[in-house]
């Protein structure tokens, strides 16, 4: 029996669209500030720093995947939260200490593996960030489970904003790559403290082992998964800190975080508002694809449209405001966010099987992707290939990814390639012949003399004037329902 009484459809709706509201405008924030660092990072860093960097968070998103294990997840999508809570507590600080202590001794090994010496330290100062973070789990499925999307998203913010100060004054202060690691244990602690203060979830000394092979057997289901997702996520350092060298990894690496802006700005938050939101839909099945259907094509609408943009503004936007040393970035930046086009509605597609239980199909899927990646990334490597290859096949697997796995979420429904593209064709149609209308006048402007900045004024602009046009003509259905809901969400209209 459920503890909670099924949702209607409308009212869940409601609730879902305010939390990507907030979700939104929290990471467009959150986003703002972390570019103002990332600006004053380019001059700070070396694409050296970057290149440790990225090797850490190679070795410890392997590492943390068992600290991340999916109880998170599989206590949003049990029914009795006061039930579970305690015992997924308990479980989910066992594999925190278990993570920190295991990142403690691979440190010196990876220093070895790859041949860098400062890997053993940073790796060391990044291990209790795991104890953390595996006390937000219980309080932070709590605000999942309740649809609580302004506090996750207050706290989002909150915490990359810290974060990103932090990181700013350690590179100031002279420590290299440790400026990115000191702030990421300091902030989650703080996190995982106010959380508590915060949400109060419940709590009680008694572990309740009985209940973690419960537990234990969804989530190591989701930990396959989730480690396939890393797996894939982090081949392209794996294999280009071994074929290349720390510098061409920095490079890479800072061009790929780049890319990605756009792609967590809408996958993630929305993801986070999918799989809790969906779960509660498990009751009114009828409801529950046409509901998953109608988010994907507005996210397809903003996402590939702003995946092009990123893509456009990449070079005028590095001429402008990043030290010259990252120009061998832009390439990498281009290449990628094209990549990222499709793959927008990928993250959203896989919240939806999470939220049905289809958790041995995710791990198919996802391993599927790592051996096609690694193994098209190992071929082009030892052929001599490095940032550019690196990033050819990475884009090209990510924009695979996304109408594959939509296609295999919905199939069950008795929907196919048709709803994929009409979920994809029109926004690709329009937001490309914007952008590249823009872009086209850009390179025009560049020739007759006018500089970079005026190019990425214009094509920000006429990318988005157009984009609006074209959006309306060939995507009008779409256009309206996002109006309609964005005005039912106004102060005036509605209750917060």
């Amino acid at each position: 029996m459920s503890d909670q009484p099924p949702v209607r459809p409308d009212g869940l709706g409601t609730r879902s669209a305010r939390g990507v509201v907030y979700l939104f405008a929290s990471s467009s924030a959150a986003k703002v500030i972390s570019f103002a660092a990332q600006i004053i990072l380019s001059y700070l860093l070396t694409d050296e720093d970057y290149g440790v960097v990225a090797l850490a968070l190679l070795v410890a998103a392997f590492i943390q995947v068992i600290e991340q294990s999916g109880v998170g997840d599989v206590l949003v999508h049990r029914r009795n939260f006061q039930r579970w809570a305690i015992p997924a507590f308990w479980l989910a600080l066992g594999l925190g200490l278990g993570s920190c202590l295991l990142m403690v001794l691979v440190a010196p090994l990876a220093a070895k593996l790859f041949k860098t010496e400062q890997l053993t330290m940073v790796l060391i100062v990044l291990a209790p960030s795991s104890i953390a973070n595996s006390l937000s789990v219980v309080p932070r499925a709590k605000l999942a489970k309740e649809l609580r999307f302004r506090e996750l998203a207050s706290v989002n913010l909150a915490n990359i904003t810290l974060r990103m100060l932090l990181t700013v004054a350690f590179a100031a202060l002279g420590f290299g790559p440790l400026s990115f690691i000191l702030p990421l244990p300091i902030t989650a602690a703080i996190l995982a403290v106010f959380l508590w203060w915060w949400v109060r979830p419940p709590w009680s000394p008694r572990p309740e082992f009985r209940r973690w092979k419960y537990l234990l057997g969804d989530s190591t289901r989701l930990l396959a998964g989730d480690l396939a997702y890393v797996s894939h996520d982090k081949s392209d350092y794996l294999m280009l800190g071994i074929f290349g060298t720390l510098e061409q990894l920095g490079i890479y690496f800072f061009g790929f975080m780049f890319s990605i802006q756009m792609l967590q700005l809408f996958t993630v938050n929305l993801t986070q508002i999918l799989f809790p939101a969906l779960t509660k839909l498990n009751d009114l099945p009828a409801a529950k694809l046409p509901a998953f259907l109608k988010a994907q094509r507005i996210l397809a609408m903003l996402g590939v449209s702003s995946c092009f943009l990123q893509a456009a503004v990449a070079e005028p936007l590095t001429h402008v405001f990043l030290n010259s040393q990252w120009i061998p970035a832009i390439v990498v930046m281009q290449v990628l966010s094209l990549g990222m086009v499709t793959r927008m509605i990928g993250a959203s597609s896989f919240a939806f099987l999470k939220s049905q239980g289809r958790f041995h199909e995710i791990a198919i899927i996802r391993w599927t992707f790592v051996v096609l990646q690694v193994a098209a990334l190992a071929l082009a490597l030892s052929l001599g290939g490095r940032i550019l290859s690196t990033a050819l096949i990475v884009a090209l697997v990510s924009a695979l990814i996304g109408p594959i796995v939509f296609y295999l979420a919905i199939r069950p429904g008795g929907a196919g390639w048709s709803q994929v593209a009409g979920v994809l064709v029109p926004p690709v149609l329009a937001s490309g012949a914007a952008v590249g209308i823009a872009w086209l006048i850009a390179q025009i402007m560049g020739r007759l003399g006018f500089g970079y900045l005026a190019q990425l004024v214009e094509t920000a602009v006429v990318s988005v004037l157009l984009g609006v046009l074209f959006a309306r003509a060939i995507m009008r259905p779409v256009w309206d329902d996002l109006l309609a809901r964005t005005w039912r969400l106004l102060p005036a209209r509605g209750t917060s």
